[in-house]
């Protein structure tokens, strides 16, 4: 589906934003919302940058380990800044397909490549990532909007 203002590919509206929680222009086709994470990047005056990161815990990891993780996670945003540090969106969750043994997919968007580099400097997620670095292994992918 092309976005009618840019002619990019858009998005169905329950992929990009499940949990509805990004403000979002939205088009209605045939019934159904999409969304042009061009236009909407544009419209926010703010170029994001999706950060995808599959974390694997290694065999033995301890579930009470897992959950503390998990817990962590949760807040990692906020601890870091929150919108005010350019984090736009911020979902981290229980994998449901296990198959290539991926636990945890966090899912963000930032603001820019800036402010990306605060994130992972940031000492909150400097703790967590030392946490995690000794019962699993991760990797990650950052790409424009």
């Amino acid at each position: 589906m092309k976005c009618p203002k840019c002619g990019k590919l858009m998005i169905k509206t329950s992929f990009y934003d499940p949990d509805g929680e990004i403000p979002l222009e939205i088009v209605k086709i045939d019934g159904e919302d999409w969304v042009c994470i061009e236009c909407n990047g544009k419209n926010t005056g703010k170029a994001a940058l999706w950060h995808i990161v599959l974390i694997s815990f290694r065999q033995g990891a301890p579930q009470a380990a897992r959950q503390e993780i998990y817990d962590r996670y949760q807040t990692l945003d906020e601890d870091c800044g929150g919108k005010e540090a350019g984090i736009l969106f911020w979902k981290v969750d229980w994998n449901l397909d296990l198959r290539k043994n991926v636990h945890l997919v966090e899912r963000a968007s930032f603001e820019s490549a800036e402010a990306l580099q605060t994130f992972r400097r940031h000492p909150k997620h400097e703790e967590l990532t030392d946490i995690l670095s000794q019962i699993a292994d991760w990797q990650v992918g950052d790409v424009p909007s």
